[in-house]
């Protein structure tokens, strides 16, 4: 199995053929497509490899439909806030098709951890990224992580973040 499948197992987006996938005591094998739909939405924040937004709308309109979609209240100040911490607030009111890829894949970032999930799930977050970038992400999914009791789990082939992840599995 490789990294990818392992993350959309994960993150419900794919079913195994057999066995069972706990999250916080819900069997995510076992709901129907509509209720995974949801229940990622509101538990499960995705980082995906490459950056997934509506090209025709901006950053911030992505982001509050991401808060709508999930039944959250739409809080434009807190995607802001997020967005600032990324330092990429100046960004929110471009289309996607204008960010560089730092810029989208910081704009991921702050869609996975916007709904204050319970389980962060990151496909190579840092890969397009420059080293100060690099830092600022995993400093604020592991402070996500942290301020919501979230499991945050990691998958890259970046050796940046050897040094820096408190536990790491090697797929061979």
């Amino acid at each position: 199995m490789g990294k990818t499948t392992l993350l959309h197992l994960l993150g419900g987006l794919i079913k195994p053929k057999t066995g069972e996938i706990i999250i916080d005591g819900q069997d995510i094998t076992s709901l129907s497509s509509k209720n995974i739909d949801q229940y990622r939405g509101q538990n499960i924040g995705i980082v995906f490899q490459k950056p997934h937004f509506i090209a025709s709308i901006n950053i911030l309109s992505n982001l509050l439909l991401t808060q709508k979609l999930a039944g959250r209240k739409q809080d434009k100040n807190e995607i802001l806030a997020i967005l600032e911490n990324l330092e990429i607030k100046h960004r929110a009111y471009a289309k996607p098709n204008t960010l560089s890829q730092g810029e989208l894949q910081r704009a991921s970032v702050a869609r996975a951890v916007l709904n204050k999930p319970k389980v962060i799930l990151a496909d190579e977050p840092t890969s397009a990224l420059d080293d100060q970038s690099c830092e600022q992400v995993i400093q604020l999914l592991q402070k996500t992580a942290v301020d919501l009791d979230a499991a945050l789990l990691i998958v890259t082939h970046d050796g940046r973040l050897k040094d820096i992840v408190n536990h790491q599995i090697l797929l061979g």
